[in-house]
């Protein structure tokens, strides 16, 4: 596990420019506080030399870019070329090449983090002189960072996928309790695939996502090797559907876009075209719980007895009327899936 350093010095001082500048301004009117906070983007490219007496033609190449509102993309990328010279002897020398390229989208809504999409692509390639006596390293590496509140407790879902990056991490942390709790997942493999899924109370957090390709002459010349990786974050409030209702019921009954938590229910809710219904079963977690013969328009189907803390799926199979005399009724469906009220 290795958390931002550099990056974040850096990050830090924009802020305070920013600051800086509001402070010297005309106040502006009073708007609902931002969701997401002293965020960045950052990507950086450099050689190293971790032995003989050996200098590098360019140290660094880095930029940064900082979030300014809730939701907006930003991007940073390096294209580092430099050379690593042995003084001793000045026809020892190796060639680096690295470029990176990340993107990131961070969204809000209703006072909390909705989304978050983070892409970096890359390439590195190095010449290395036979009996070379400079253990020349290279690395790129692309970060993101930012703050952000939950206003109403629920479920964050982070996907990560990593492909030719030899270090990747994406971590969360809640910063307004003296117990730091911690949600973090990295890999030192080249192919790296995790999900993780984490129950947010209402509070402050941190977010921090991270590729780096570090290279090394000792493994000799190789030509251009290119990495691609994302993360991807998804948060819904407890209780509510992550999507949409499924199914050609739909049109029939209304299941709504979030349980009722404190009643521990779920009130589907019979459309126009209900009178076409002959018989309606409805299915919690794929039990049998009630059955409607007279349905119509307005009829609520109270679905209760839900557990808190579990996930639920609520099925609706409608049985219509058939066409015609002597003509058989279609069967249709309806299913929408909802989160755990609590963690």
């Amino acid at each position: 596990m290795k958390h931002r350093t550099i990056a974040r010095t850096m990050a830090l001082a924009a802020s305070s420019t920013l600051a800086f500048g509001v402070l010297s301004a005309v106040a502006a009117p009073a708007q609902a506080a931002p969701v997401i906070t002293d965020g960045y983007i950052y990507s950086v490219g450099s050689a190293g030399n971790m032995s003989g007496d050996c200098a590098e033609s360019v140290p660094s190449t880095s930029q940064n870019q900082d979030f300014v509102t809730d939701s907006e993309t930003r991007s940073a990328s390096h294209s580092h070329d430099a050379t690593v010279t042995n003084n001793a002897a000045p026809a020892e020398v190796t060639t680096v090449h690295s470029r990176q390229s990340g993107t990131a989208r961070v969204t809000a809504a209703g006072g909390s983090l909705r989304s978050v999409d983070f892409k970096v692509t890359g390439e590195q390639s190095m010449s290395v002189p036979a009996g070379q006596l400079c253990d020349t390293s290279l690395r790129g590496e692309t970060d993101l960072y930012f703050e952000f509140k939950i206003a109403r407790a629920g479920w964050l879902t982070i996907d990560t996928t990593s492909r030719g990056f030899t270090y990747s991490e994406a971590w969360i942390e809640r910063d307004d309790s003296p117990e730091q709790e911690e949600q973090d997942t990295w890999s030192e493999f080249d192919v790296f695939d995790n999900t993780s899924r984490v129950f947010l109370p209402v509070g402050e957090y941190e977010f921090y996502a991270e590729f780096e390709a570090r290279r090394f002459a000792s493994g000799g010349s190789f030509a251009t090797k290119r990495s691609a990786a994302t993360v991807s974050a998804r948060f819904v409030p407890g209780g509510e559907a992550p999507a949409a209702a499924q199914g050609g019921g739909k049109a029939f009954v209304d299941l709504p876009v979030a349980r009722d938590c404190a009643g521990n229910a779920v009130t589907a809710t019979f459309k126009k075209p209900a009178k076409k219904v002959a018989k309606a079963t409805f299915f919690v977690n794929g039990k049998k719980r009630k059955t409607v013969n007279s349905a119509k328009k307005g009829k609520t189907v109270k679905l209760g007895s839900l557990v808190d803390a579990k996930p639920v799926t609520v099925k609706a199979v409608l049985k219509l009327d058939p066409p015609r005399k002597g003509k058989k009724g279609k069967t249709k469906t309806v299913t929408r899936s909802y989160t755990a009220c609590s963690g």
